[in-house]
Order: structure tokens, then sequence, then C-alpha cells
């Protein structure tokens, strides 16, 4: 083998993607922080939330950096929306689940959902579930995870109603005008979340919440070697 053969081997290899099944934990080679160590995060407001997130594992915020970069990458979604996932996450007060309620969601089984959940990885009958409701193909979700909730966040920001915009897209995620929130009695409102989800995506930006957010963006930025080559 020449140099020339020897030196694109390994151009290959260093451009490899890593999937993220099976496995949703820390890459090989994460920074020093250990995967369940604890990232607090400090709200000035606890009334922000209905129930407040007041940290994440280092593997969370791994899982969400890592759903944020594959799904920028493949075009699920866009880099400004990318950002929202972890005040999302903060916001919904479900860890990486970003709110996702398994069994218990359904969207239209349309070809361009099902390329979302093909590019994040998703399995049938272990993430999700085809079923028909009121006469129509749909997908159940069955996996409350980041990727997951990538995909249903593009799905939304495609919808006519998001506008194109972010905004349109965070609101229609948490659904449409108000209602009650799964489990609890408190209202639903989308101008409510999405006041909340923009507040604590600012107080992530804020120094005493440092170690979260630099892992957040550290993981996003190391992640690029190896996730979706060529991106």
């Amino acid at each position: 083998m020449s140099w020339i053969d020897e030196a694109t081997t390994q151009m290959q290899r260093w451009f490899q993607p890593t999937p993220l099944r099976p496995s949703w934990g820390v890459a090989a080679g994460s920074p020093s922080i250990e995967e369940d160590a604890t990232l607090p995060f400090h709200p000035s407001d606890l009334s922000l939330r209905q129930k407040p997130e007041t940290s994440l594992n280092a593997r969370e915020v791994t899982d969400i950096a890592r759903a944020r970069r594959l799904a920028v990458s493949q075009g699920v979604l866009t880099p400004e929306l990318g950002e929202y996932l972890l005040p999302m996450a903060m916001t919904e007060g479900e860890g990486g689940g970003i709110g996702i309620i398994e069994g218990n969601e359904r969207f239209y089984a349309s070809k361009r959902f099902k390329s979302y959940l093909d590019k994040m990885g998703m399995k049938e009958d272990e993430d999700y579930t085809k079923v028909q409701y009121k006469g129509e193909p749909h997908f159940r979700i069955d996996s409350a995870n980041p990727a997951m909730a990538a995909v249903i966040l593009g799905e939304k920001s495609r919808l006519k109603r998001a506008g194109g915009t972010v905004e349109g897209a965070i609101k229609g995620y948490n659904g449409r005008g108000k209602g009650v929130e799964a489990y609890t009695d408190i209202p639903a409102d989308v101008e409510l979340y999405l006041k909340k989800v923009q507040k604590a995506k600012e107080l992530l930006e804020h120094p005493k919440n440092s170690s979260i957010y630099n892992h957040f963006n550290s993981e996003f930025g190391r992640l690029r070697s190896y996730l979706a080559p060529g991106k």
C-alpha cells in the first residue's frame, strides 16, 4: 500500500461518523467532566417553570449536544433553532426527555417526519410505532430523548403555522393555544412557554451557569469531528 493509500484510509477513519445508537451516553474521549457529574442551573425565578430543572448531569447535557449537532448537520434543525434544545430542556424539567410523554404523542406519518426519524437514528418499533389514528397513518412516539425532541421540533418548524420562525417552532413544540399541562392542573400557554424558554436561554448565558453552558457548547464543538462527515 502506498503512502497515498495509507493517508486516504486514515482520513476515512477520522471522518467516519459515530452513530447515536446503541448508547446515548457520553462519547469516548469526552473532556474531564464525569458523566454523572451534576451541572447546576441557577434560575433567577423558579416560577419560570412549572417543574423547575435545577440541574442536569453531564451525560444528559452531552446527549442534548449530540442531538443538536446531528440535527443541524442533517438539516432537521437550523443552527439557530438547535441552540434552543438545552433551554427547552431546562424549561420542561424532564431532563433529556425535553417534555416528551412516551406513548402519548402521535404525528402524521409524512415522508418528511419519517426522514427526520431516520436522520436522527430513531428505530421503528423501538423509538416509534406505526399506528392508525382517525383513519390515517401516524407514528406514536415511544422514546423520550433529545434526538426525538429534535425530530419533533424540526417537524413543528416546517408547519405553516410556525411562520418559518424560531419562535413559531418553539410555540408549536408546546402545543396550540392554551390547555392543561399533562399530569398537572397548570394551564399550558404557548406564549408563556416561549417566554420561559427565552428566559432559560438568557439564564444559561449567565456566569453562574457557566459549567452547564460551557459543557453544552464544548461538547457540541468537539462532536463536529465525528458526527455527520463533511458537515
